[in-house]
């Protein structure tokens, strides 16, 4: 192709330029990290929103809305950006944010095994970027540290590296609502194929709750009056509701989009998991089954399912996309024309959507797009090199 070496450019261009964005428009969620590790450095526990919220008002002059809902440790990984000020370490996790970024992606086109010219993976870097990395990189939220995990975990498997690969489960768990499933799928296929990388997850996780014990003494030991109440509302000040929060999930896309009371949303939301678990299920049987589809399963069945999400949680959807590339020159023509439709509407509707509940469409194109692409391929995939 005769514009091919003008392909990385463009992916290396949009980096810069979302981060550039990302600078001039600072997000929020970095503070609450942030604000977390200073406290415990204090002393505090961040857990108890009454003790976090003044430090968050302190570093960046307003209380808001950024409880923390992580598990101990992770808080623990920001404690050296504490000792910045807090504009330089927003900068830092902006930095810090397109590394992990394009080490996954290289990490897990590492892991896709496909041969094929490179032109077309810097295009597919490029889309990845645009539609899941950019709504990561503005809202400072942890969605890199995600898709990081995943890329750990799947070349650990890949190269039979267990300390990799049992690193990247257990980080993993720092947002379970949006890779719970993909983790204990992973664990469970890791324990049936490469066990040494199961039980290294189970150590790194031991490890994870030791480090939190010792610098982060008695975390369990919190006042738990409105523990979880930032996640349903929107805090102006601690305690101090503001407004309800909409969340990217199937409960929120029914209650709002379709009008349906709570009885409604668990007949909406029943025959969707199904077809999610059947779909994991019809990937594990497969022999030989593989990780990268086992983990690709298992992220799009937790986004379908779970009770929290956001946009910026959707960085998982860089394994669909990628696999789906992968297996649409097998598919019959009638089929690769209905998954180009679907890739086509997920990727325009976060152009369109005003509302959180609304981005779930997303969930429900991909998810529908790769159902048909491993329902119809078939035979081994050609090399398109």
């Amino acid at each position: 192709m005769k514009f091919k070496n003008a392909f990385p450019t463009l992916f290396f261009l949009s980096l810069l330029l979302f981060g550039v964005f990302a600078f001039q428009n600072p997000g929020v969620d970095f503070r609450g990290y942030y604000g977390a590790a200073l406290l415990v450095r204090r002393g505090g526990n961040p857990y108890d929103y009454t003790q976090l919220a003044p430090v968050l008002e302190e570093i960046s002059g307003f209380q808001g809305n950024n409880p923390y809902f992580y598990p101990p440790w992770y808080c623990l990984a920001f404690m050296p950006l504490t000792f910045l000020p807090f504009r330089s370490a927003q900068i830092a996790w902006i930095g810090i944010n397109l590394l992990l970024f394009f080490v996954s992606l290289e990490w897990l086109w590492s892991a896709l095994d496909w041969e094929i010219d490179s032109w077309f993976r810097w295009i597919l870097f490029t889309f990845a970027n645009i539609f899941f990395g950019y709504a990561a990189l503005i809202s400072e939220n942890s969605g890199f540290v995600l898709l990081f995990s995943l890329a750990a975990t799947l070349k650990g498997l890949k190269e039979k590296r267990p300390l990799l690969a049992g690193f990247g489960m257990a980080l993993m768990l720092t947002k379970p609502q949006a890779l719970g499933i993909a983790f204990l799928a992973l664990w469970f296929w890791a324990w049936k194929n490469q066990r040494p990388a199961a039980f290294s997850a189970v150590g790194w996780l031991g490890t994870f709750l030791a480090a939190a014990t010792i610098f982060f003494p008695r975390w369990w030991d919190f006042d738990k009056t409105n523990f979880g109440l930032g996640i349903r509302f929107y805090q102006d000040k601690a305690n101090l509701i503001a407004g309800k929060r909409v969340a990217a999930t199937i409960y929120d896309w029914g209650r709002y989009f379709w009008h349906l009371d709570s009885l409604g949303i668990v007949l909406l939301a029943i025959p969707i998991a199904t077809l999610g678990v059947f779909l994991l299920l019809k990937i594990w049987k497969r022999t030989p089954t593989d990780a990268f589809s086992i983990a690709t399963a298992g992220s799009l069945l937790t986004l379908l399912v779970t009770p929290y999400a956001l946009q910026y949680d959707f960085t998982s959807l860089t394994l669909v996309l990628f696999l789906i590339a992968k297996n649409i020159p097998q598919e019959p023509p009638a089929s690769r024309n209905v998954t180009l439709l679907l890739l086509g509407g997920a990727m325009i509707i976060p152009f369109l959507a005003a509302l959180q509940y609304q981005v779930y469409w997303v969930v429900v194109f991909f998810f529908t797009a790769f159902a048909v692409s491993t329902f119809c391929i078939k035979g081994e995939l050609p090399k398109l090199s």
